[in-house]
């Protein structure tokens, strides 16, 4: 009788991504999403597409003000560009990438900002993030 090798699979584990929807509402006509996910904290970006606008924050081995700064800057830059504050640099960058944004706004505009981003803010923290946050502490 032939003896047959069974190899074992060594089990791996995957870390699942999880996203989880924190805010959600309308500002200037457009839809606008917040996310926040177990991807690394180092990625923070925002969409601008027909169906509104979404902001994905990651958490992954990020701080609490890491995650806070993150927030803070794609919310201000999408009301920004919501606001029409946001342009490009054509000559620097042809292709629209965020690193030749422009800004252009004055004083009472700019503190009109910060109270629309403080409204959204106070939507999403504490409650939201502090419950996403304790959440991903507790399955690690």
């Amino acid at each position: 009788m032939k003896e047959k090798k069974i190899r074992k699979k060594k089990k791996t584990t995957q870390k699942v991504f999880l996203e989880h929807l924190i805010y959600s509402n309308t500002l200037h006509d457009a839809h606008f999403k917040v996310f926040i996910s177990n991807i690394d904290a180092d990625i923070a970006y925002s969409s601008f597409t027909e169906n509104g606008i979404e902001v994905h924050i990651g958490t992954f081995n990020g701080s609490l003000q890491d995650i806070i700064s993150s927030l803070i800057h794609e919310l201000f830059e999408c009301i920004l560009y919501l606001n029409g504050h946001r342009f490009f640099d054509s000559k620097k960058d042809k292709n629209l990438e965020s690193i030749a944004c422009i800004f252009i706004f004055n004083h009472l505009e700019f503190q009109e900002m910060v109270d629309e981003i403080s409204r959204v803010l106070i939507d999403i923290y504490p409650f939201k993030l502090a419950e996403y946050l304790n959440f991903e502490n507790k399955s690690k």
